[in-house]
């Protein structure tokens, strides 16, 4: 896909847009938060990993949904204005367009016949 390539080579932090927006696939991994046992908790060593890596994941999910309404436009803005159209008029639409979902747009345009 043209456009999943254009997203994750000019939209910061959206490399694994490529791979996530596939008609296959259209999903993110998911990114899981550091988690700190009852005994690690008494290790400052650890404590002070896990302080990175939660601070990482994070900034990865910051930059990840940043990176989702950035796609989001640009392939809205891809839309023929019938297809903008159809997708406006759904019952979702008003959902998706607040949340910015890339993913959730993909699948209503999926979804959606359009007769051109």
């Amino acid at each position: 896909m043209k456009i999943a390539n254009y997203i994750a080579t000019n939209v910061k932090d959206a490399g694994e847009f490529r791979r996530a927006i596939k008609p296959d696939v259209l999903k993110f991994e998911e990114l899981v938060t550091p988690k700190l046992t009852e005994e690690e908790k008494w290790d400052t060593t650890l404590v002070d990993i896990w302080r990175i890596d939660l601070k990482e994941c994070c900034e990865k999910m910051r930059a990840r949904e940043e990176a989702k309404k950035q796609a989001f436009s640009i392939i809205l803005g891809q839309c023929l204005m019938a297809v903008t159209n159809r997708l406006e008029s759904s019952e979702e639409w008003e959902s998706i367009d607040e949340s910015s979902d890339v993913l959730e747009l993909l699948e209503l345009i999926r979804k959606s016949p359009v007769n051109i």
